[in-house]
C-alpha cells in the first residue's frame, strides 16, 4: 500500500525525495517508510542485507509483526544463531587452531567483547528464558527434530511469529504449533497435553554466549558438542610441527636447535598463553572421559557381583 505525501506530512511526518540515477545505490535504515516510482520505462532491482548492527531493529521488528500478525520474510531466531555459531566456529580456527582463514577473518569483528552480536544474542537467551521459567515447570519438554524447520520456515498459528528455537505443540495435531506467548490458545485441549519442544536448552545458549565473549573453554565446549570439532588432532599436529610443544615446555632435542636467542614479540606471547590454556583444556576433558569409563567399569562390577550373588541363592557349602 502506497501513502499519499500529503497524508504522511499532515501527520507531522517528515517527507524526503531522493532522485536515483542509473549505476547509484540507495540505502534504506531500518524501520523506515518507502515509497517510489519509475519515470518510463526501467529495471531495477531490490536487495534486503543485514549487518550486525540490524540485529538489535530485527528482534524490534519481529515483535511489531507479531502484534500485527505479519509474516516475516526470514527467520530472524535462524539467522541469529547461524551467525553466532559461524563466529565461534572463526574463534575455534584462530584462537585454539592458530590459523586464520579468510572466512575467520570475515567473522573476526562478530565475537568482540560487547559486540552487536553478542547484545543480540544474550538479548534474545534472556527472553526466551523467561518464557520458558514458567511453561517448562508445567509442561512436557522434547527437543526438536533436527529436521523440524529444515524443508519449510515453522510459524505460530496465532501471531505467525517463527519457531526455530522453540515451539508449543499437542497431541491432537502433528503440524500446528503455536509460540510460547500463545500456549494457551492453541487448542481446546487439556494442558496435560500440550508439549514443549526447544531446539537449544537455555544452558546451551549461554555457552554460546560465552563463547562469543572470549572464554576459550565455552568455545571448545560448543565447537566439540554443536559442531562436531575436535582439538586433539590439531594440538598433536602442532606439537610435531613447532619447535615448542602445547604445553610449552622445550625438549633436549629442541633446545639444541635453539642456540640463537631468538626476540618474542607479544603476539608470540598471546599463542603460548592460548597454547597453555589450549593444553589445559585438553587435559581437563580427558580427566573427565577418564572419570566416566572409570565409574562405568565400576558400576558393571558391582552389577556382576550382585548378580552372582541373587543365582547364589544363599547358600553355603562346610566342612567340619
Amino acid at each position: 500500500m502506497q501513502l499519499s505525501c500529503s497524508i504522511l506530512k499532515a501527520e507531522g511526518i517528515p517527507v524526503y525525495r531522493c532522485v536515483q540515477y542509473p549505476r547509484e545505490f540507495v540505502l534504506v535504515f531500518p524501520g523506515v517508510y518507502r515509497s517510489g516510482f519509475d519515470c518510463g520505462f526501467n529495471c531495477s532491482e531490490a536487495a534486503s542485507f543485514a549487518p550486525l548492527e540490524w540485529l538489535l531493529h530485527g528482534q524490534n521488528v519481529v515483535e511489531l509483526y507479531c502484534e500485527q500478525r505479519r509474516k516475516t520474510l526470514l527467520s530472524y531466531d535462524k539467522l541469529l544463531v547461524g551467525a553466532a555459531r559461524e563466529a565461534v566456529r572463526a574463534q575455534w580456527e584462530t584462537d585454539l587452531c592458530m590459523k586464520s582463514t579468510s572466512d575467520s577473518l570475515i567473522h573476526k569483528d562478530a565475537y568482540q567483547k560487547n559486540g552487536f552480536l553478542i547484545k543480540a544474542l544474550n538479548s534474545r537467551i534472556q527472553s526466551e528464558s523467561l518464557k520458558r521459567k514458567f511453561l517448562c515447570t508445567s509442561l512436557v519438554s522434547q527437543r526438536m527434530d533436527e529436521n523440524f524447520d529444515a524443508t519449510c520456515k515453522r510459524e505460530c498459528s496465532i501471531c505467525l511469529r517463527d519457531l526455530h528455537l522453540s515451539a508449543i505443540g499437542c497431541s491432537c495435531s502433528d503440524d500446528k504449533f503455536a509460540c510460547l506467548n500463545h500456549a494457551k490458545d492453541l487448542c481446546s485441549c487439556t494442558w496435560s497435553n500440550k508439549i514443549l519442544f526447544y531446539r537449544y536448552e537455555i544452558s546451551d545458549l549461554n555457552v554460546l554466549c560465552q563463547a562469543l565473549d572470549g572464554k576459550l573453554s565455552a568455545v571448545y565446549k560448543w565447537a566439540k558438542e554443536d559442531l562436531g570439532l575436535t582439538l586433539n588432532s590439531v594440538a598433536t599436529k602442532r606439537s610435531k610441527q613447532s619447535p615448542e610443544n602445547v604445553s610449552g615446555s622445550i625438549g633436549p632435542s629442541q633446545d639444541l636447535q635453539m642456540k640463537e636467542p631468538i626476540s618474542q614479540t607479544a603476539s608470540d606471547e598471546s599463542s603460548k598463553g592460548k597454547r597453555r590454556q589450549l593444553q589445559e583444556i585438553l587435559n581437563s576433558s580427558k580427566k573427565k572421559q577418564n572419570e566416566v569409563v572409570l565409574n562405568s567399569s565400576k558400576k558393571k562390577q558391582n552389577e556382576v557381583v550382585s548378580q552372582v550373588m541373587r543365582n547364589s541363592g544363599g547358600t553355603h557349602s562346610s566342612s567340619y
